[in-house]
């Protein structure tokens, strides 16, 4: 037998040369890597995550064995590839795997039968499962039917019209049997591409949320991999990697007590080689200490997430959602903004027995704890959930509706491909109109209070005992009848956050089928992440919503003294304002008192104190130009681009540098 081909397809979609999704595919990764290390029989594997590259080498070898991956964001692109291949080249063995996929037996044969073209699907986690299936292929001379004979864990498939369960696949207890895709070489072409690597350093998870694919019994015990492979894996990444950030796929960080070391690993090198610059990571719910110690020494490059998606008590039961008390959080969080280290509490709208009280008691409550960052979410109805697969939840009425995946579009080989999301936006305690009205809301928590570009001002109102919460409130109230550019920018994201939403898949494929709408989803005019989006947007229009948030704080609060409130205005607008406009890289103003020194003074003594006046300048380091031009380069420079850039970078990190201006300026 010839020496086996098998291509690894982890596809994601392409808008304007940027990646919809820069991550390394750990996945495939992972699969490569076991598969390498436990088949005796020589094969060729070979990975790819950019369509272009698989349709390159699909013109030079046609594999023997096509895996692709089944997430909600790649899921069509990755059928769409598997069934041209399986169309024009019937040998080729074709398997899926991946989370997009329902966990009910009678969902899963509709899946399958519907897929036609995927002989093979890998359900739950794949790595031995895959190896078996492969093996099995090998010995049978890569005849799918005579496979399809017997039943082989782990997978699913439709033989004679009959759908035939494996079973989820077995775990790998023993999880250091899969090498490190790293330290294979596997992704160095990857890490050159500066696509963002992915560190996993345990799997599972403890806990049964029923809104998410973790929240699987099947997940429920934690296994982890060596601490030395972890350290071992970013020293190397860190001597390689193009991009600047990093992901950590745990589900839980700071759950063990090696995380502590691995904090430690990533700190020294960001000091040392100033890699990763930031990272996205999810906190343990659970052993506060050992997460405070897990990532205080990381600053500014993490957020501590407060992942509490409800305050509600009667929501938090139906979910099965386990949360550390709020007091135990607001330890936390004290002690790691002493290190700078940032907080984010995650909230879901539309939860089961949420109420818009309840999800505006719970936003309330995380401002007043003085979390940094309420970032806020539509509730997803995954495939293989609790949460929309488990028959007790129709009873709270949940609203099902569609919508555009973010970025997840593009057309391929002339066929327009496009990613949808389905989400639950009403229930019997929360209408649609109630739904669209706290969007709007979320839009005012986005970008007064999320970004951080009206810092200044939040902290003078909290100083002379002002509820931010209430001030939003106000500001919310206000804009929804303003006639300027603020009321106008709020009623199209109002009007985005309706109309993004469709009854059915097939309405919203009919709707885009027409060549100019589709073109909007491909420019982010349309199918954007409007909190994202809608950042960008209100940065570059900040000094009139400073405007707006400043006159209504003089108009309202008779304690605050409008002449510190108007500087203060200012003095946000030059450092935060239009920052993506190069143009405007040095601004510089008078101000009636010193708010450098009050800044600096950590903006919690009297404010009274300072007047002194000064005049200031504004200016973007080289550093900082060369920053922006490295993220505009990878994600655009369209409002939904610069909305992703956001994300990927704390937005302090992009503000102005401030000084006193000399006699010689």
């Amino acid at each position: 037998m010839k020496k086996l081909s098998i291509y690894l397809a982890n596809l994601v979609h392409v808008r304007d040369g940027h990646p919809s999704t820069d991550s390394i595919p750990l996945n495939i990764g992972f699969l490569a890597a076991y598969l390498m290390s436990h088949q005796k029989v020589d094969c060729k594997i070979r990975l790819f995550n950019l369509p272009d590259k698989l349709e390159q080498a699909l013109e030079n070898e046609v594999p023997d064995i096509l895996g692709c991956s089944n997430y909600i964001w790649n899921s069509n692109l990755n059928y769409f590839y598997l069934s041209r291949i399986k169309s024009q080249y019937p040998g080729t063995v074709t398997i899926m795997g991946g989370p997009n996929y329902p966990g009910l037996k009678d969902l899963q044969s509709a899946f399958l039968k519907k897929h036609e073209m995927v002989d093979f699907y890998v359900y739950m986690e794949g790595e031995k499962s895959f190896l078996d299936l492969v093996k099995r292929l090998i010995n049978a001379n890569l005849d799918i039917n005579k496979v399809k004979r017997k039943r082989i864990n782990g997978c699913q498939f439709i033989l004679e019209g009959k759908f035939v369960d494996g079973g989820p696949g077995e775990r790998v207890k023993h999880i250091d049997s899969i090498p490190s895709p790293y330290l294979l070489n596997i992704f160095d072409d990857f890490l050159a591409d500066a696509f963002t690597p992915v560190v996993q350093t345990n799997r599972g998870c403890p806990f049964l949320c029923s809104y998410c694919h973790s929240g699987n019994k099947y997940y429920n015990k934690i296994y982890k991999f060596k601490l030395e492979r972890i350290l071992s894996e970013i020293e190397y990444i860190s001597t390689r990697a193009k991009s600047k950030n990093m992901y950590l796929a745990d589900d839980n960080f700071g759950i063990l007590p090696q995380d502590i070391e691995i904090g430690a690993k990533l700190q020294e090198s960001r000091m040392k080689k100033g890699w990763p610059l930031s990272m996205i990571v999810a906190t343990s719910k659970i052993n506060k200490a050992q997460v405070e110690e897990s990532i205080s020494s990381l600053s500014d490059s993490i957020h501590f997430h407060v992942s509490m998606q409800s305050f509600n008590d009667s929501t938090l039961t139906e979910i099965k959602r386990v949360n550390i008390s709020l007091i135990d959080y607001l330890d936390i969080i004290k002690n790691l903004r002493k290190k700078d280290v940032p907080s984010t509490c995650e909230l879901i709208l539309g939860l089961p027995e949420e109420t818009k009280e309840s999800h505006l008691a719970g936003i309330k409550t995380a401002i007043d704890a003085d979390i940094d960052d309420i970032s806020l979410y539509t509730c997803m109805l995954l495939r293989n959930t609790t949460l929309s697969e488990n028959p007790y939840f129709n009873r709270f009425g949940i609203v099902e509706k569609f919508r555009v995946v973010p970025r997840a579009c593009g057309k391929y080989m002339g066929v327009k491909i496009i990613e949808r999301e389905k989400v639950g936006v009403s229930t019997t305690k929360l209408s649609i109109e109630e739904y669209v009205s706290l969007r709007g809301f979320h839009f005012i928590i986005s970008s007064f209070y999320n970004l951080r570009a009206l810092n200044e001002i939040v902290l003078y109102l909290r100083s002379i005992n002002i509820s931010i919460f209430d001030w939003l409130m106000k500001v919310y109230e206000y804009i929804q009848a303003d006639s300027g550019k603020p009321g106008d920018i709020y009623n199209l994201f109002v009007n985005e956050a309706r109309y993004e939403l469709w009854d059915s898949e097939k309405a919203l494929l009919d709707y885009y089928n027409d060549e100019k709408r589709f073109q909007m989803l491909l420019n982010g005019e349309s199918g954007a992440n409007l909190l994202q989006k809608y950042q960008a947007i209100f940065l570059n229009n900040l000094s009139c919503f400073v405007d707006l948030g400043v006159k209504l704080v003089c108009s309202t609060y008779k304690t605050a003294d409008k002449r510190i409130v108007y500087d203060l205005g200012k003095y946000c607008v030059a450092l935060r304002g239009y920052i993506f406009d190069q143009s405007k890289n040095v601004i510089k103003d008078n101000f009636c008192f010193d708010i450098l020194t009050w800044v600096r003074n950590g903006a919690k003594t009297d404010i009274n104190k300072y007047f002194d006046s000064c005049h200031l300048t504004f200016r973007l380091s080289e550093e900082q130009e060369k920053l922006l031009e490295y993220y505009k380069a990878s994600y655009g420079e369209s409002e939904d681009a610069k909305g992703k850039i956001l994300t990927r970078i704390n937005p302090a990190s992009l503000s102005r540098k401030c000084s006193y201006t000399t006699q010689k300026e």
